[in-house]
């Protein structure tokens, strides 16, 4: 018997603002973005396994996600402001991954013992956030800002440890595996120029 809890995918936010020429150029972008992903498998007391010979918890999640604000003209396209430039980036990326694998209590009333039993919960993938700012003019201004507030929590179990019963137990003949794997890589660029 096995349960699955898979999720896999990207997310990706971005804005770009630019001034080509005048007395006064600004050029802001601003990028927000919230995300909220929960991947979870759960075995419980609700199911009653009869001769099972395993089961498997397994929950992954795999996610890209990222972030981009770009507040100045393109190179090939700006000729800059007479008077006063002003590029501003500004980006925000608020991000909780929940990743979680339960076999918490389970009834077996089947005479076969169980071969194996398997807890397992991962988490991977990428966070990238790049903000970019450039100004030009007599008097160039260039701001830039990037906030990531990012967490991780990731979980596997094997058991209930609030009930002291013994109703709910693990008679095995095999292995046990029991593992949480967190693997994230994060990146936080920013780049003013005037």
């Amino acid at each position: 018997m096995t349960a699955l809890a898979n999720t896999k995918g990207d997310a990706s936010v971005n804005s770009a603002a630019g001034y080509n020429h005048g007395n006064f150029g600004l050029a802001g972008a601003i990028t927000t973005a919230v995300n909220d992903i929960k991947t979870n498998a759960l075995v419980d007391s609700a199911v009653n396994f009869i001769d099972a010979s395993s089961i498997t918890s397994k929950a992954v999640s795999n996610l890209n996600i990222s972030s981009d604000a770009i507040g100045s003209m393109p190179e090939d396209k700006k000729t800059g402001s007479t008077g006063v430039g002003v590029g501003a980036g500004i980006a925000v990326d608020v991000t909780n991954i929940e990743t979680t694998s339960n076999i918490r209590e389970i009834k077996h009333s089947g005479d076969t013992k169980l071969n194996n039993i398997s807890v397992t919960a991962q988490n991977t993938g990428k966070q990238t956030m790049s903000v970019r700012a450039g100004s030009e003019g007599g008097v160039s201004v260039t701001p830039v800002a990037g906030v990531m507030v990012t967490g991780a929590y990731v979980e596997a179990v094997l058991g209930n440890p609030s009930q002291e019963t013994t109703e709910y137990c693990f008679d095995v003949n095999g292995d046990i595996l029991v593992d949480a794997l967190n693997n994230i890589e994060r990146s936080l660029q920013t780049n003013a120029a005037a």
